[in-house]
Parts: C-alpha cells; structure tokens; sequence
C-alpha cells in the first residue's frame, strides 16, 4: 500500500491515517476539471466551507472547514495535472504535518480515485479537530 511519508521522529512519532478509494464512470481528464474547480469544491467536498488561493502546483491556498470556527487552514499545493493533487499543511501548531493527497488512475474509460489524508506529530489531535471529518468526508 503507498503510504504518504511522515517521519515518525519528526513528528512525534504519533500519525493517523485515512484512506478512501472509488471508481469512477469518467474519463480522468473529467475527473481532474472538477476536483481542481475551486468554486464548486466547497459543493462536492465535505466540510470545505472556503477556499481562497490558486489551485496550482506550488501554489498557496487557505481553506475554512465545518469543524474549525473561524480559523482558517494555510496549505501547500502540489500538483502533478491529471494525476495527483497534494494538499500540505505544517503547524503553527508545534511539530505536526497533515498531507491530503488525491490521485487518479486511468483504468480504461474509467478513473480510480483515492484520497488518503494523513495527520502527524505531538499535536496531531489539535490538528485533527480543525479538519474536516475525514473518516466519514472519505
């Protein structure tokens, strides 16, 4: 299974992992338009209430969740077009990390989807608690 790579030492030592996968009826060329369409993102994703920034490799985004208040979640993006989105985040929070990633596969006319979204380090939990609820949102 590929697994995103968090340093155990790094981090505390302490990681959460979630991972869902489908498929889906359209072509990945389709699939990656409406995953990298911020305007309807807060639609389809749930617990994204906002999205400011550019969805585009290197690029900076800031995102409010259903379960984080007011405060906003600053993230890194990294894009490989068509096949994989990265979303970044490391704490202000102490030593922590949060990795969402989303990858298409092409399986003929169809596309396999998988999200997996992993929280790290001491402060893991804090974290977890502004994010969307990512057991049930995958």
């Amino acid at each position: 299974m590929d697994r995103p790579s968090i340093p155990s030492g790094s981090y505390g030592g302490r990681v959460q992992y979630f991972e869902a996968e489908t498929l889906i009826n359209a072509r990945p060329s389709t699939v990656w338009e409406v995953l990298t369409d911020k305007s309807n993102l807060t639609v389809w994703d749930s617990g994204i209430t906002d999205l400011v920034g550019d969805l585009r490799h290197g690029g900076k985004i800031r995102i409010k969740t259903d379960r984080g208040g007011d405060r906003t979640l600053r993230l890194r993006v990294d894009l490989i077009p068509g096949e994989t989105m990265k979303w970044t985040l490391r704490g202000p929070l102490g030593p922590c990390k949060g990795v969402r990633t989303v990858t298409l596969t092409p399986q003929g006319a169809k596309t396999h989807l998988k999200v997996t979204v992993s929280l790290g380090g001491a402060l893991h939990g804090v974290l977890a608690t502004m994010m969307p609820e990512t057991g049930q949102a995958l």
